[in-house]
């Protein structure tokens, strides 16, 4: 039987969407959507970190550690285009 982590499956696929929702906010400096769903990709990333100490051999180790990166540059972004957005002043 084939073990799996799920969690680390949706860890990784909340870190692609909050990396992609950031780099929109990045360079349209509109909204801030990347803040919610990094937030779920740590989370996630974190619960899946913990899932996979219990699994045989670590299963999803890497996939959850990608997807806290993922959140993490994810807030990174965000927080920037909070930044550029009160220097051009708007």
């Amino acid at each position: 039987m084939k073990v799996s982590n799920p969690w680390a499956k949706r860890a990784l696929y909340s870190g692609v969407v909050s990396l992609i929702l950031s780099l929109l906010t990045l360079f349209s400096l509109l909204g801030f959507a990347g803040i919610i769903t990094g937030t779920f990709a740590i989370v996630r990333g974190v619960t899946a970190l913990k899932q996979s100490a219990q699994l045989p051999g670590n299963v999803g180790r890497g996939q959850a550690i990608a997807a806290i990166a993922m959140g993490t540059l994810a807030w990174i972004f965000v927080l920037l285009s909070f930044a550029l957005r009160g220097l051009s002043g708007s």
